[in-house]
C-alpha cells in the first residue's frame, strides 16, 4: 500500500488519463495524498515534470517520479497516454530501474544575503532590456567578460532543453557535469568573449558577477526568482538528485531519436 500523487497538464487527455491513473491505483488500495507521496504520478510533457519538482522541492529526494506523456515534448516522460495500461502495471508490479538526475543548485548573493535556488534543467541570468556585461570565474579565477543577453548554466538532462537552443552540447545523463552557454552573445573586434559552449566537471564552480545586475531576471528551470539587488551568483552541480522511474531497454538512444530526430 503506497500513497502517491498526480500532477497533470490541465489539458482534456491529461485529465481523463488522471481519473484512469488514479481510480486505477486507488482500486489497488493505494493512498492518494497530494502532501505526503512516495509516487507522484506526472502527465503531460516535460514543462508538466518541471512544475511537479519544484512543488515536491522540498522532499525530492524520497519521491519517485514517473512520467506519462500527452505534451508537446516528453524528454522526461517515460510513457505515452497510450501506455497507460503498461505504465500502471509497471507501477504495481515495481518493474521499473530508479534512475537518478542531479540539480543544479545556486547560491545568490544580495544586499539582503544569500539565497540559495534548485533546478534540474537550467539556471539562467538574462537581461531583455539592454545587453548585459557579466564577469565569469571558475573555481574563483576569472576566465571572460561576457557581453550578452545573458548565461545559461545547464545539467545533462537541462542540456536538451534551453541549451541545445543555444548550440550546446546533449550530454548523456550518467555524466556529472554542468555546461556554460552564453545567450545572444556579441562578438566583434572589441568584445571577445570564448564565444562556445563550456563543460565543467561537478567539482567545479561559475561565479558570475557584474557592476550592474539591474534588470536582470534570475530563472531556474521555469522559475522566476523573486530577487532584487543581485550581487553575486555561485553555481554549481548539487549533491540532490532526482529519481525517476525509467522502463527498462528503453536507452538513450530511443530517447533522442522519439523526441528531436523521428525518424
Amino acid at each position: 500500500m503506497f500513497k502517491f500523487s498526480i500532477v497533470a497538464k490541465p489539458d482534456l487527455i491529461s485529465k481523463k488519463c488522471e481519473e484512469e491513473v488514479k481510480s486505477t491505483l486507488i482500486a489497488n488500495s493505494w493512498i492518494y495524498d497530494e502532501n505526503d507521496p512516495y509516487y507522484v504520478i506526472v502527465i503531460g510533457g516535460d514543462g508538466t515534470i518541471l512544475r511537479a519538482i519544484h512543488r515536491y522541492l522540498d522532499k525530492i529526494e524520497s519521491i519517485r517520479l514517473l512520467g506519462i506523456h500527452t505534451g508537446t515534448l516528453g524528454f522526461f516522460t517515460e510513457y505515452n497516454c497510450e501506455d497507460v495500461n503498461e505504465a500502471l502495471e509497471t507501477l504495481i508490479n515495481k518493474r521499473y530501474i530508479l534512475e537518478y538526475r542531479r540539480m543544479l543548485e545556486a547560491d545568490v548573493l544580495t544586499k539582503d544575503g544569500k539565497h540559495m535556488f534548485y533546478a534540474i534543467n537550467e539556471m539562467r541570468l538574462e537581461n531583455i532590456m539592454r545587453t548585459q556585461v557579466i564577469e565569469v570565474a571558475i573555481d574563483g579565477e576569472h576566465l571572460e567578460t561576457i557581453r550578452a543577453n545573458g548565461v545559461c548554466v545547464s545539467t545533462p538532462s537541462g542540456s536538451t532543453a534551453y541549451n541545445k537552443s543555444l548550440g550546446g552540447a546533449v550530454i548523456c545523463p550518467g555524466i556529472e557535469v554542468m555546461q556554460l552557454c552564453e545567450v545572444a552573445g556579441i562578438h566583434h573586434n572589441r568584445y571577445h568573449s570564448l564565444g562556445s559552449p563550456l563543460i565543467a566537471s561537478d567539482q567545479q564552480t561559475f561565479t558570475f558577477t557584474s557592476s550592474d545586475f539591474r534588470d536582470i531576471s534570475l530563472v531556474f528551470d521555469h522559475v522566476v526568482a523573486n530577487v532584487d539587488d543581485v550581487i553575486q551568483v555561485d553555481t554549481r552541480l548539487s549533491t540532490r538528485k532526482v529519481p525517476f522511474l525509467r522502463k527498462k531497454g528503453f536507452s538513450f538512444a530511443q530517447r533522442l531519436r522519439n523526441s528531436f530526430i523521428n525518424d
